[in-house]
């Protein structure tokens, strides 16, 4: 036994290097087809399965934080430090590994480059596109750097797999000692949370049947191969006597990519086994209406929420979500609810009503669900929800998690939507149940194939961890925001705490785009352009953004727009915005401010001209946040009407005394000149009816007041919804 174990085979090697095993260096070392487990952690301690570079930083501190960085990772991680050469291994990543497997991590605290729209070079242009991890405000703060490289740690191994000196376990105590030689421990914080009673329970891979193979593969985001999997009888034995990326292609997985990640899982499952929660069945459904297909599953968890065990079981549930999150997926929210209301992944803070509720580190947010007069009063505006989300979630694809003890039956602790279109519910008899569609679809949550669940007591809680597909109408971006209520009854208010809700979703650029159907005619653009500069001649540019398929940046000013969290740059489309990020404005002012005029701006004459692809109706631009004297709409029947004034006089656009209706999903170009009281409007290089203002008509505004120009009107709430290309403003010199 002692002899076996001290020597690993070329497959056993394979399984535990994955895509980092080498043909040639194995038949280096190899003798007789096998390896000593004592030079095979030689060479493990040499690979590199992830490894950090960084680009210039405004501060000198820059490679102080990196190294720190690097410090915590080596710390979680194991592995040695190579020699600092970043733009080789920057230039290495992007061509042979992609950005899909790169991670942009923000250090530098330059305000600019919080916008990834203004990351300048190959760093903006591979990774500019991709959302980034914030360290830029934790290195003063142990506990949220800390926080923030677990975080780090996670999308990495989401990547890459279990790290190497992870996958290379000791067969023996002597082993052990040997190999501390060259592998650091984990430090003593990460073995008291990895505690054997607290893991999630696991099956061994060999004893998979052809069936739980294929849940197995759904779970792991390859469901697309599972009838194949199943057709060709793969059990979990066939998976674990399968040696290479090849043999599992050969299973029926054909696209390398996923044949990869499922090998690395096979080493992974075949050293620790397969949590069972990624063995889940779709739970029965209870349809009380429409019949519309959610397919939602449910992990549900006992635990004891009182006094030390909160913080006990904080692995397990972390273990269950990413057994369930997928690795493409990112945090939208993130409130703790333990010593306050703030969302740590942004500047909002939940308010709630103190004479019935209050917030504590032992028992989250607790509420005695006696706020129904208060929620009828003005001050209840922005009580008991939670930041809205906008295109930042993906209602077809979402993960939500939070912990909660309900002390009564018959309420909801969350709602999604002012007409929810998601709600969790505990019922009298104290089950949960999952609503969609204002109720009309309704799961129960069950503990197996047999049981309702209905073993939820006063002083048990439960964790709860909710993927979901729901079939809706609802615009995507619309609604998309948590309630601690049902806003649209204000029935049933939850008595109980609450804490740790959680909602992870898709990347806004990773999803589904709209088809565009009028492509965008060179020549014809260039008409246009020929039409709009005879109208602009005499005039200066304001600022100009020329091509936002690339960036958002003003050439005028060099000053870069700072985008919402669900807008993003595409290539041929420009940049999108999802039509529902006022909330974030109201967080941040710099969002989505396309100018800044200043007091000498003139009035007497001015032009801006945009090429978009609107998808709905919406606010396109708006002039001044707080008198908002001049602006551009598309109505609802998709009519172009010029503002000026807070709104107080529109004028709908004409051509020869027809109302002109711009078309969704196509490209537009529209000039407005305003001269004095005249107002010229070009669309696609048309010139429509004159507009005239009244004769009496007077800017709201001072002279030298409110001359910003904003992409969202904040009377209305009114946020531009398409795509946009260019937009320019001239102004008199």
């Amino acid at each position: 036994m002692g002899a076996a174990a001290s020597v690993v085979t070329k497959g056993q090697c394979q399984a535990l290097c994955g895509d980092l095993f080498d043909e040639s260096e194995w038949d280096k070392q190899a003798v007789d087809g096998v390896v000593s487990r004592d030079k095979l952690t030689t060479v493990l301690s040499t690979l590199t399965d992830a490894f950090l570079t960084h680009d210039w930083g405004s501060d000198g501190g820059t490679h102080t934080k990196v190294s720190v960085v690097n410090h915590l990772l080596q710390a979680r991680v194991g592995g040695p430090n190579a020699e600092d050469n970043c733009q080789l291994e920057f230039n290495y990543a992007a061509r042979r590994k992609t950005a899909s497997r790169m991670i942009p991590v923000l250090i530098d605290p330059t305000p600019a480059l919080k916008n990834p729209a203004s990351w300048n070079g190959e760093v903006g242009f591979v990774l500019g596109g991709h959302l980034y991890l914030d360290l830029s405000g934790a290195f003063d703060d142990d506990h949220l750097l800390a926080s923030k490289v677990d975080e780090l740690v996670a999308k990495i191994v989401s990547i890459g797999g279990t790290p190497l000196a992870r996958r290379f376990a000791p067969e023996s105590p002597s082993d052990a000692k040997e190999q501390a030689k060259y592998v650091p421990l984990p430090p003593i914080v990460a073995t008291l949370q990895a505690a054997p009673v607290l893991s999630v329970p696991t099956v061994s891979l060999a004893s998979l049947t052809k069936e739980d193979v294929g849940l197995l593969l759904n779970a792991l985001a390859c469901s697309k191969f599972s009838a194949a999997f199943l057709e060709n009888e793969v059990t979990g034995e066939v998976l674990c006597g399968a040696a290479s990326v090849e043999e599992i292609k050969e299973l029926g997985m054909p696209l390398a990519a996923k044949a990869r990640v499922l090998f690395d899982k096979i080493a992974e499952f075949k050293a620790s086994g397969v949590p069972s929660t990624l063995l889940l069945r779709d739970k029965t459904r209870l349809s009380t209406g429409v019949t519309s297909t959610p397919s939602t599953i449910a992990e549900v968890k006992t635990t004891d929420l009182s006094g030390s065990n909160v913080a006990s079981t904080a692995k397990s549930f972390e273990d269950i979500t990413m057994a369930l999150l997928p690795p493409e997926w990112v945090a939208v929210i993130k409130y703790k609810l333990e010593v306050n209301g703030v969302n740590t992944l942004s500047k909002h803070t939940l308010s709630w009503f103190d004479s019935s509720c209050s917030v504590s580190a032992a028992n989250g947010l607790f509420s005695d669900g006696n706020y129904a007069a208060e929620l009828k009063g003005t001050a209840s505006s922005r009580a008991m929800r939670l930041q809205a989300m906008g295109g930042r979630l993906d209602k077809n694809a979402f993960l939500l998690r939070f912990r909660m003890k309900p002390m009564a039956g018959g309420v909801t602790p969350l709602a999604a939507g002012r007409f929810p279109w998601f709600t969790i519910d505990i019922t009298t008899d104290m089950r949960l149940a999952l609503s969609c569609n204002q109720g009309k679809d309704v799961f129960f949550v069950k503990m197996d194939d047999s049981k309702y669940m209905d073993a939820i007591t006063v002083d048990k809680g439960f964790e709860l961890h909710i993927p979901t597909d729901v079939n809706q109408s609802l615009r995507d971006t619309e609604h998309n925001q948590l309630y601690l209520f049902r806003p649209d009854t204000h029935q049933g208010l939850f008595h109980g705490h609450l804490r740790n809700i959680e909602m992870y979703s898709t990347l806004p650029a990773s999803r589904k785009l709209p088809r565009i159907t009028d492509a965008d005619d060179p020549d014809r653009h260039r008409l246009r352009l020929t039409h709009r500069d005879a109208l602009v001649e005499g005039l200066t540019l304001a600022f100009h953004y020329p091509n936002m398929a690339v960036d958002a940046v003003d050439i005028v000013t060099g000053r870069a727009m700072t985008l919402p969290g669900g807008s993003f740059i595409h290539s041929s489309l420009g940049a999108y915005f999802d039509g529902n990020y006022y909330d974030d404005t109201e967080l941040d002012r710099n969002l989505v401010v396309a100018g800044k005029l200043g007091a000498t701006f003139s009035r007497n004459k001015f032009a801006v001209a945009i090429t978009m692809a609107p998808l709905a109706a919406c606010c396109v631009f708006c002039m001044g946040s707080y008198y908002r004297w001049f602006g551009l709409t598309v109505t609802n029947t998709m009519e172009v009407k010029v503002t000026f004034n807070n709104q107080r006089v529109g004028l709908v656009v004409r051509q020869e005394r027809e109302m002109v209706r711009l078309s969704r999903e196509r490209w537009h170009d529209v000039v407005v000149v305003v001269d004095g009281l005249s107002v010229t409007v070009l669309i696609d290089g048309n010139r429509m009816d004159e507009l005239s203002l009244p004769q009496d008509f007077t800017y709201t505004a001072p002279p030298d007041a409110d001359n910003d120009m904003f992409l969202v009107n904040y009377s209305c709430s009114g946020c531009f919804h398409g795509f946009m290309r260019e937009f320019a403003m001239w102004k008199l010199s």
